[in-house]
């Protein structure tokens, strides 16, 4: 804060806010997406508001007695002034009625706070710090604030209860045949997942040709179409328009070698209108220029700042660079690596990330992948919370034609399993198959 002057705040205003809540029963929903504690200038205000948002989350009443008992429990009435404070409080107003607007003017208060607190570190770190540390740190900051990303603050109890309402939550989704995440569009993963999960990596990974970006793209398509979810997708080996005539043909149904060389009949034109038709409504956005880490976050950051996103998609790790030229190339992946985990974190969105594998799968006679083939570096086991490999199995074994094995090497919040898909690879389309494991080549 700057030397010799207040920092924005608006106390009074705070005492007619706490008072409304514990005055009318129905005064915290309206404003329990607009307030946490950490938004309260006087700090027993804080304390207070947090006692509400306890009782709120045990589902028990909020009044005056029972913020008045919750502050005892928590060792926590006499820093707020006893009893004597609570009950100024509530006489301080009649009614709820402006409820939303005085919540309105604390929250702006506290934007303001966190405003000349994050330009006062930037004034001091501009003398010191790399200006792209500098930058990074400005984005991040302010996309916290736009996102209103302030921790709750929950005691063992309260995750008790969130963990019982959130099972409740899954199985009425199950019920109504809704995803909890993000659809892939592969039927067999998201029954095991519940869809892509948000504050996840997801790792891809396959030797070339195997079919990465084929369902990399299919998953995208399918999230914004099934899912009618925003995908920012970063394309670091193809360009954007690559990607969207693959996208075109995966629903014409036209052979790619036909489309490529323009061997086109007027029929397959009326399938590429009916193509647009049905694609326009899907928001992929395609990035093909950035290609460091800093820029993928700083364009999230920013996505963000206008659009709800739903979605990350890279395509592939190995090719992204890091801000910080590295002798080692398994020093840079594993950095990267860590740095997509935390963002997916930061932004509470799953990324999906694709993966090459090192030669080691050329040298077995068994082609499935393995965990030790994360080509590059060891901490991308440790940094995914799930690994998907690829196998074709006809590209080493002519046979199995468009058969196409998706494993889940890891889960870590369900079971490790092989999915077989048929993959129509002309339209890039893949279908459900039984799979029992047996004939296979290994």
């Amino acid at each position: 804060m700057i030397e010799g002057k207040i920092p924005p705040q608006a106390i009074d205003i705070e005492e007619v806010v706490l008072g409304a809540l514990m005055l009318e029963k129905e005064a915290y929903a309206k404003v329990q997406s607009m307030l946490s504690p950490l938004k309260f200038y006087k700090e027993a205000h804080a304390i207070i508001y947090r006692a509400i948002y306890n009782l709120d989350k045990k589902n028990q009443p909020i009044d005056i007695l029972t913020v008045t008992e919750e502050l005892r429990n928590s060792q926590e009435i006499d820093l707020v002034g006893g009893c004597f404070y609570i009950t100024q409080l509530v006489s301080k107003v009649a009614s709820s009625t402006n409820i939303e607007y005085h919540a309105q003017i604390i929250a702006q208060k506290w934007y303001s706070r966190e405003l000349i607190r994050i330009s006062s570190k930037i004034n001091q770190d501009a003398y010191n710090i790399d200006p792209s540390e500098v930058v990074e740190y400005l984005e991040k900051e302010l996309t916290a604030i736009a996102l209103n990303s302030t921790k709750k603050l929950n005691d063992f109890q309260s995750g008790l209860i969130d963990s019982i309402s959130r099972a409740e939550y899954r199985n009425q989704k199950f019920i109504n045949k809704e995803f909890l995440g993000v659809p892939s569009g592969l039927v067999k993963l998201d029954r095991i997942t519940g869809g892509l999960q948000g504050g996840d990596l997801i790792l891809l990974a396959a030797r070339p040709s195997m079919g990465k970006t084929a369902i990399a793209l299919f998953i995208a398509k399918n999230a914004t179409l099934i899912g009618k979810k925003n995908v920012l997708m970063f394309s670091l080996e193809m360009s954007e328009k690559k990607l969207i005539d693959r996208l075109i043909l995966s629903e014409t149904g036209i052979d790619s070698d036909k489309f490529n060389a323009g061997d086109l009949k007027q029929e397959d034109f009326s399938q590429l209108n009916n193509s647009f038709e049905i694609l326009q409504d899907g928001k992929i956005f395609i990035d093909d220029r950035s290609n460091k880490v800093s820029q993928i976050k700083s364009q999230c950051r920013k996505f963000t700042q206008k659009n709800e996103l739903h979605l990350i998609v890279i395509d592939y790790l190995q090719l992204l660079n890091s801000d910080e030229k590295h002798q080692n190339k398994n020093i840079e992946v594993g950095e990267n690596s860590k740095a997509l985990k935390n963002l997916a974190m930061e932004l509470n969105v799953p990324i999906l990330c694709l993966s090459q594998l090192s030669r080691q799968v050329e040298q077995r006679g068994d082609k499935m992948p393995i965990m030790s083939d994360l080509r590059d570096s060891g901490s991308l086991e440790q940094d995914a919370d799930m690994v998907l490999f690829l196998l074709r199995p006809d590209y080493y074994y002519n046979e199995n034609l468009n058969q196409i094995l998706v494993k889940i090497a890891k889960n870590r919040q369900g079971s490790l399993q092989i999915l077989e898909y048929y993959h129509n690879k002309s339209v890039n389309n893949f279908q459900e198959t039984e799979f029992s494991g047996d004939g296979l080549p290994f």
